[in-house]
């Protein structure tokens, strides 16, 4: 047999600890890899996958297995090896029996050139994606693996979340990784198996797979006035033109441009309007109900909001799976919003939160690019 220390082999030890079983009858050691799709048009990838394993073993030990069976909806390669058996329970610490609640990483591959290898194999076994949603999850019965995976993934820099589920007496430990990371997840470690590949690739190729906010400008005062056009007007904006000389005005609500302009007239310069502005609430129309109150300052509150905001007619809205996938509290962003411009929002029939706010529609369609 070959040495352990290479690709393949790793490879195929970490979907032995998926999907393997090893263990000892009268008869001698018994191995068994076994794949399979509650689908019958993707029963061929799984076929594939099981005769690349084939391959992987009968190139490692130097001779021919058996053929793959078909059992239902899966395909198991099965044979006896007594050599295998040995080197699984000498050198990989692996003893036969029931693996599922302490199955992890061997120490020969962790932190090794051959890590990588071990948990693609782990995740073309036990590894899901998704084909309506966006997410690839891996679930175990052993913390062990999973805490495992989790520190490959944070020395990654792959974003995802973990978390326990418990079906009555019986807990396991799953990883989500969301839309948001998938390109560094396929560019850092993917699938090999040939259908969950194939599902990330689709999802990659996908025009509206992944949207990020880019955000325009960074930190110092924010110039609305290179923002908003004169559709914005300014709540009791009537105060400012009386202030500085314009007493005809008879209406409370006042364009935000006429503002400007008179102040500009009388010679204030951009950052003292912005000031006086800023003591005022803004809305979408001069008999809109819902203003808001605008920061002065570019913050790392206004940053945070910028980085997660979803643009919706009249308004803004935030996705909470998608806040989530960046390890954000989605409740403490909601707060950010209400606390920055003054606006509770309202919820939908899906429980999605809106800001009704034509002022904030504007403003973050001007300072984002979505790309």
């Amino acid at each position: 047999m070959k040495n352990i220390n290479n690709s393949n082999f790793a490879y195929l030890i970490g979907n032995f600890m998926a999907d393997g079983s090893f263990y000892k009858t009268e008869r001698g050691y018994r191995f068994e890899f076994v794949d399979g799709s509650p689908y019958d048009k993707e029963l061929r990838y799984s076929l594939n996958h099981i005769l690349t394993i084939k391959r992987i073993l009968e190139n490692f030990l130097g001779k021919k297995l058996r053929g793959i069976r078909k059992r239902g909806n899966r395909f198991v390669l099965s044979f006896r090896e007594k050599n295998l058996a040995e080197l699984f329970i000498k050198y990989l610490k692996l003893q036969p029996g029931d693996k599922s609640r302490i199955i992890d990483i061997p120490t020969i591959y962790k932190n090794s050139v051959y890590e990588k290898d071990f948990w693609v194999g782990y995740l073309d076994g036990d590894g899901s994606i998704a084909r309506k949603s966006r997410r690839i999850a891996v679930e175990s019965m052993s913390k062990g693996i999973i805490e495992s995976f989790a520190n490959y993934l944070i020395k990654n820099k792959i974003l995802f979340s973990k978390y326990e589920s418990k079906r009555g007496k019986e807990v396991s430990y799953i990883i989500l990784i969301r839309s948001v990371s998938f390109r560094d997840f396929a560019k850092k470690i993917g699938f090999i198996h040939p259908l969950k590949a194939r599902l990330l690739d689709q999802k990659l190729k996908d025009k509206d797979f992944f949207v990020k906010n880019n955000i325009k400008i960074r930190g110092g005062i924010i110039e609305y006035n290179k923002i908003f056009n004169d559709t914005i007007f300014v709540e009791n904006g009537r105060e400012l033109l009386v202030k500085y000389g314009d007493k005809k005005y008879h209406r409370s609500n006042v364009k935000f441009n006429e503002i400007i302009l008179l102040m500009r007239k009388r010679g204030i310069k951009t950052e003292k309007i912005l000031k006086e502005l800023n003591k005022y609430r803004f809305k979408k129309s001069k008999g809109s109900k819902n203003s808001v109150r605008l920061p002065l300052f570019f913050d790392k509150d206004m940053l945070k909001i910028g980085k997660f905001v979803r643009i919706r007619d009249g308004g803004i809205s935030f996705s909470k799976n998608y806040i989530n996938s960046f390890n954000e509290n989605f409740s403490e962003i909601l707060r950010i919003v209400e606390n920055v411009f003054d606006i509770k929002p309202i919820y939908t029939c899906k429980n999605e939160p809106i800001f009704c706010s034509g002022v904030l529609k504007d403003f973050f369609n001007t300072i984002i690019n979505r790309s």
